[in-house]
């Protein structure tokens, strides 16, 4: 073992638990902000209420604990907790053991409550020799002063042998100021790795004659391995050193898949560092906190400033054996504010902006994934410790259509809209769109969920082809896709997109430069006044076709009028369907069909009685055939509007409507769901992934059954689903004719409707809501042999 000797500072008077902790982090502090601290420090924790993302929930774990600082999983999935005390407590089975299974005699006294049992690591053998190693601080005696060690202990069973203490390394001497660090983890080498903060001592962080301000590396024996980077500068204990440079190691972290390193460095005053764990780095400190340009200096992965936070105390990866949350927080780092209160995750692989994840905990200290691939944490006050699952949405939502649609953006120069940003979309970054909003006198709720609308790609900007995809802030980019667009092209498509937990906004990506406009019919919020629900028609309808010899329930022979509006009655019974009077809104697919030599234009749809808004639901051009879909808001007497610029034929087809009856004539009306990221169900196309890849086109003139009730990438789609809603793309790539696709619920017979039509060669993408039949199917059928791809947002269940 190896002791460094230096004389040390007396120890100051004992403080208070919380003001210790307050001041091991900052320096300086007057005892009247101690004191302001600590009375918030009660506050907080009597008005805890931790905010998540939708579809995670948060239970308490466990409580009568005390002064929690650290915490880690043993091998065999129990959860160990370090108390400041001395007390290896054990959760084992989701209870706390009443005996602990180790108790150290450890100095508790001065050092800011730096002090204590600072940390547990495992063996990576655990299973086979038991060993486990804990870092604490070793009690005054009448010739030795109170320091911190590493030492090694045997496990048996739920208790440690208290007589089997190996003890693998002595550090220094505590200080008056704390600092420790304390954290440990055993690599992917197979090496232990210690987390030692800078003491009282910020020059020694960057001497290589101390462990102050340093990453170790160690053997589990304690002997050092001969490779660590300053071992043939250094002698001694000082071998161990692995990197240096920083301040307050507070906590650090190892990706098991990937094996890269993040160590959480508590600043000083201005900034809280995550840094890449790499071998040899000088982290800087303390002649550099936050960013650094100076070349002998390893700069952060990220940084923030005091404004932001005061204390960054815990971080984890998120790649468990099991992964129970969303595939989007696959290899995401979690990581936690003591002071703020807030859980953030970032992407590794693309340094940027970190995205919120939870608001409200109290104080938190550690973090960890669990081998149930749940988020674990522990608080410093209270001493409690919390579980956040992934549960999905438990609470269905109603619709609520807008007076009139809203124009929520336009990136066009000089066009009006709620957001008018005047530049297009960047390639391949996404733009985050705030939805929550109040414009042209309409306000769309902080309680909405997600929102219905119409996106249109507008790619004037000659920008080549691609696809824009939307999905949710706060998760990571989706396998999926909204539309599908080349050069110089107009492309329309409807949208349900949920909503961010914390912000309410979404984001938009697209893979080229391209204008963008969003228009926005209603949105998804928790059942309340004006809450619909949703019924699916037993079978989809024909509205209405205007061209000559058609059957529909309104077929007037003749197109519509160019530039003025055409009243369809929504209420009805046609054949054995009927949309009843308590109808608010229908929900279906209408398809431009421009043979009558009429030039291109646009087409709007909007409930009677409102005036024609800044909105669209189709572009279209000369000869072209479009189809899109859609949901509008019916007037007092049941109707909405058609506007079309031009003279051309128009098809609408119902598959469901909104009323506030949560049973009628059709069933049960259905809440909406929205899943917590879409999925991909469905890529017929070869070497694709998706949840289902049959790796075969569709085959013509047959209805393929595709199973809608799934779990995939860590989302379900539950039995009790009885519709569901997405985005539809035909690849046309295999040579076929030019033909069209309709779903419909599986078990009956295949209706006089479409949702997409395609030509030879095209990329068509088009929204859609479906119902399930027998098995919790819907069908896919298509005229010709063409390639689809089903994208699944949300579900509607009882």
């Amino acid at each position: 073992m190896f002791r460094p000797v230096q004389s040390e500072p007396t120890p100051s008077p004992r403080q208070s638990l919380l003001e210790e902790f307050l001041a091991a982090r900052v320096t300086n502090r007057l005892s009247s902000v101690f004191l302001l601290f600590s009375l918030i420090l009660v506050t907080q924790s009597s008005l805890k209420a931790t905010t998540l993302p939708a579809g995670f929930t948060e239970q308490q774990v466990a409580t009568g604990l005390s002064g929690t600082i650290a915490i880690a999983f043993s091998p065999d999935g129990r959860l160990f907790v370090c108390e400041k005390a001395g007390r290896l407590r054990v959760i084992s089975n989701g209870a706390l053991l009443s005996t602990p299974f180790l108790t150290l005699n450890v100095e508790t006294v001065g050092s800011n409550g730096s002090n204590g049992l600072l940390g547990v690591a495992f063996d990576p053998q655990f299973s086979v020799n038991g060993f486990f190693y804990v870092h604490y601080t070793v009690k005054a005696t009448s010739t030795v002063p109170a320091h911190n060690r590493i030492s090694r202990f045997t496990a048996n069973g739920d208790a440690a042998n208290p007589n089997s203490e190996v003890v693998l390394l002595e550090l220094h001497d505590i200080s008056v100021t704390g600092h420790y660090g304390g954290d440990m983890h055993f690599g992917a080498d197979g090496k232990l790795y210690v987390a030692v903060g800078q003491y009282d001592s910020p020059s020694s962080a960057q001497l290589l004659t101390d462990f102050k301000g340093k990453i170790l590396r160690i053997n589990s024996d304690g002997t050092i391995p001969a490779d660590n980077p300053f071992y043939n500068q250094t002698a001694g204990g000082n071998r161990a050193i692995w990197a240096l440079g920083l301040r307050n190691p507070f906590t650090f972290a190892f990706d098991a898949i990937t094996g890269r390193m993040f160590i959480n460095d508590i600043g000083e005053n201005a900034y809280e560092e995550i840094d890449d764990g790499i071998v040899g780095a000088n982290y800087g400190w303390p002649q550099s906190e936050g960013f650094t340009s100076n070349p002998n200096h390893q700069a952060p992965f990220y940084y923030y400033a005091r404004d932001q936070g005061c204390a960054l105390t815990a971080g984890t990866f998120y790649n468990p054996p099991v992964r129970q949350f969303p595939t989007a927080y696959a290899g995401k780092y979690f990581f936690a504010d003591w002071c703020n209160g807030w859980i953030k995750t970032i992407d590794p692989t693309a340094p940027g902006s970190p995205t919120e994840f939870a608001t409200g905990t109290s104080f938190p200290m550690d973090l960890e994934v669990g081998p149930d691939g749940s988020l674990y944490y522990i608080e410093w006050h209270g001493s409690n410790v919390y579980r956040i699952q992934y549960t999905a949405m438990t609470t269905g939502l109603q619709y609520y259509p807008l007076p009139r649609p809203i124009r929520l953006l336009d990136t066009r120069v000089g066009a009006a809209a709620c957001d008018n940003p005047g530049l297009p979309l960047t390639a391949n970054a996404a733009r985050t769109e705030q939805a929550r909003v109040t414009c042209d006198g309409i306000t769309i709720p902080a309680n909405a969920q997600a929102v219905v609308g119409n996106a249109t790609v507008v790619n004037n900007t000659g920008a080549p082809g691609g696809f824009v995809t939307l999905y949710p802030n706060g998760t990571a980019l989706p396998t999926v896709s909204n539309l599908n667009y080349t050069s110089g092209q107009i492309v329309p498509n409807a949208f349900t997109v949920g909503l961010g937990g914390s912000d309410g906004a979404f984001n938009i990506y697209a893979t080229s430069g391209v204008n963008f406009i969003v228009d926005i019919t209603g949105y998804y919020a928790p059942p309340g006044t004006g809450g619909l629900y949703y019924h699916p028609l037993p079978q989809p309808i024909r509205l209405l076709d205007t061209r000559p010899g058609q059957t529909a329930c309104d077929a007037p022979g003749r197109p519509l009028t160019g530039g003025a509006s055409r009243t369809a009655n929504a209420r009805l019974t046609c054949g054995v369907v009927s949309i009843p009077a308590t109808a608010q809104a229908v929900v279906g697919n209408a398809t431009v069909v421009n043979d009558t030599g009429a030039s291109g234009g646009f087409v709007t749809l909007y409930p009677n009685g409102a005036a024609l808004p800044n909105a669209s639901n189709l572009n279209y051009s000369p000869g072209q055939i479009v189809p899109n879909a859609f949901t509008v808001g019916l007037g007092g007497d049941g109707e909405f509007n058609i506007y079309a610029t031009t003279g051309i034929n128009f098809i609408a087809d119902i598959t469901g409507y909104y009323s506030d009856q949560p049973t009628d004539t059709n069933g049960t009306g259905l809440l909406y769901y929205p899943l917590a990221t879409p999925i991909r169900l469905l890529d017929t196309r070869p070497g694709q992934v998706a949840c289902d890849t049959p790796g075969a086109p569709l085959a013509g003139g047959a209805s393929r059954t595709q199973a809608a009730r799934v779990t995939c990438n860590g989302i379900t789609i539950p039995a009790t689903a009885q519709a569901v809603a997405g985005n539809a793309t035909a690849v046309n790539n295999t040579g076929a004719s030019a033909g069209f696709i309709t779903l419909y619920p599986n078990g009956s017979s295949l209706p006089t409707v479409s949702n997409l039509n395609y030509v030879e060669g095209q990329v068509v993408p088009n929204a859609f809501t479906v119902g399930l039949g027998s098995g919790g199917a819907f069908n896919i059928y298509a005229t010709s042999g063409i390639h689809f791809i089903a994208d699944v947002v949300g579900y509607y269940a009882l």
